[in-house]
């Protein structure tokens, strides 16, 4: 939802934490059959959710999905992502895809893999596959209906399929309207960013609620600041008055990212003072 100027994400070594978890929980109650004979299927203990599918994965090869949308029907998970050319057996550049999916702490965990074919061709000694991507699309039909938000990514980001509970209010002034909002996924946690906008300014206001964690949004010179009495940081880019006011509202990091044309610091934080459920 940024521009190239604007606010960059930061993904630290502890933002795979959660992935790891999932990983470790996952991938302890599954097994996947040695002999190449047998389909591979996946058996998990009583104590987590049986799989969703059974496509069997590549071990510790995931493709990053970057976009996906629930179905109506919460049955049918649609993703798209960038992959190799569509798969035939003679082009050895070409893939085929699978994903597995299954349920770990109520979140829907996605693994979208290569998937191995016997008969296709080989690389020949010194050749390569040219560094170009594709748009591919996979759908995955689920035993029942996936009646949360959250849809973890193994090979990337955190997805919220909807709109979530618990999204703050601002009192903006009356100036400012609603211009969209959507997912805006991170690698650390579910993210939602709703967009305002009024008529005599070119810049709009971007407001990013991370759920359970700090948000990923941050600017070029930070400032301490404080917003109610809690700790904040402030960054404003002087080439183009972006500022970026950045806070914990209980569990939850929040970012607002305005312009110095439309607000100065003090007002900037007066409208974050206003945040509430």
């Amino acid at each position: 939802m940024h521009g190239g100027s604007g606010p960059r994400s930061r993904v630290a070594s502890a933002s795979l934490g959660f992935i790891a978890t999932i990983l470790a929980v996952a991938c302890g109650a599954m097994s996947v059959s040695p002999s190449p004979e047998a389909s591979p299927t996946a058996s998990f203990s009583s104590s987590i959710p049986p799989p969703i599918t059974t496509f069997p994965p590549i071990p510790d090869v995931h493709v990053v999905v970057g976009d996906m949308s629930l179905a109506a029907s919460k049955i049918e998970l649609e993703m798209s992502f960038t992959g190799a050319a569509p798969y035939e057996p003679q082009d050895a550049c070409s893939a085929d895809y699978g994903a597995l999916t299954w349920v770990v702490l109520g979140d829907l965990v996605v693994s979208i893999t290569p998937t191995k074919h016997s008969e296709q061709a080989t690389l020949r000694p010194g050749q390569i596959c040219a560094d170009v991507g594709f748009e591919r699309e996979l759908t995955v039909t689920l035993p029942e209906p996936y009646e949360g938000d959250v849809v973890r990514d193994l090979g990337g980001d955190v997805h919220l399929l909807r709109r979530p509970m618990g999204i703050l209010e601002f009192d903006l002034p009356d100036v400012w309207s609603a211009a969209g909002e959507g997912d805006a996924p991170t690698p650390i946690a579910p993210q939602w960013c709703r967009r305002f906008v009024q008529p005599t300014s070119t810049h709009s206001i971007q407001i990013c609620q991370s759920f359970g964690a700090p948000t990923t949004i941050e600017g070029a010179v930070a400032q301490s600041v404080e917003v109610a009495g809690t700790p904040a940081t402030m960054w404003l880019t002087h080439s183009n008055g972006e500022l970026i006011l950045a806070w914990m509202f209980e569990d939850d990091g929040v970012a607002i990212i305005a312009n110095s044309d439309d607000f100065d610091p003090d007002q900037l934080i007066a409208v974050a003072a206003t945040a509430h459920r």
